[in-house]
């Protein structure tokens, strides 16, 4: 896992995650081994902050993991309701 991907799941704060993607901005489409992004980590472990700012960043949200799922299905999945509503 990558040092960005590791940060989301573990802080909600966008301070570092900022700095680290100023200095690599190619690490918004960064995916792990099962096909996850930084979206589908910030929905999993519900980083509404993260959230928050990766719509600020205009990122999309329709990256799809190995099997298939986008964020959208991993909020349904976890019963993240505030993330559901504020990418609907």
């Amino acid at each position: 896992m990558t040092l960005l991907l590791r940060v989301v799941s573990l802080t909600d704060g966008v301070g570092l995650i900022d700095q680290i993607i100023n200095r690599n901005p190619a690490l918004l489409t960064l995916t792990d081994t099962q096909g996850q992004s930084i979206w589908h980590h910030a929905g999993m472990h519900n980083r509404h902050n993260i959230i928050e700012y990766l719509i600020s960043q205009q990122v999309s949200f329709s990256q799809r993991t190995a099997n298939d799922s986008t964020v959208l299905h991993l909020a349904c999945r976890y019963g993240d309701e505030a993330t559901i509503k504020r990418i609907m």
